[in-house]
């Protein structure tokens, strides 16, 4: 809900964005009557379960993940690995993946506020002022090693 709260405030500001949320789960009835209640229809939409995570990444202008609690969030470093501009929230292994990378705004959970300024920001991005991605610190060893410190930090403080 951040981040519809966050395209309605965008929206409020004459920002014209849209946003695909891809996923499912519980709470796609509370998502959908927020949508309606905030007049996004049309502005955000609920994609569902896909299978096509590389195709959409590859759309979308920015990727942003607004979860209040996340371990390991593989769709980070998914798009990490093409380069997207990322807004993500500062909990869990976040930090740790975003470590360095040059297009990512780490925002706090539950701030819309936040949350708005920041996709703004990246979206607001050029090509141009874009740095070339260097993945020197991202070899596979190291990303095998902070991957395992991560797992074993999230097993030992019971998940």
């Amino acid at each position: 809900s951040t981040l519809l709260l966050a395209l309605h405030q965008l929206r409020q500001q004459g920002k014209e964005i849209v946003v695909a949320i891809a996923g499912e789960g519980p709470d796609r009835p509370r998502l959908e009557r927020l949508i309606k209640d905030l007049g996004l229809q049309g502005k955000a939409h609920l994609l569902g379960y896909r299978e096509d995570i590389p195709l959409l990444l590859q759309a979308c202008d920015c990727f942003v993940l607004l979860s209040e609690d996340e371990a390991l969030p593989g769709a980070i470093i998914e798009a990490v690995v093409v380069g997207k501009p990322i807004v993500a929230c500062k909990v869990g292994g976040v930090p740790e993946i975003l470590e360095g990378y040059p297009l990512a705004k780490m925002v706090p959970p539950k701030d819309e506020r936040a949350a708005a300024q920041a996709i703004l920001e990246m979206l607001m991005l050029t090509k141009r002022d874009i740095p070339p991605l260097t993945f020197q610190k991202w070899d596979i060893a190291e990303t095998v090693n902070r991957l395992e410190i991560l797992c074993r930090r999230w097993l030992y403080s019971g998940g």
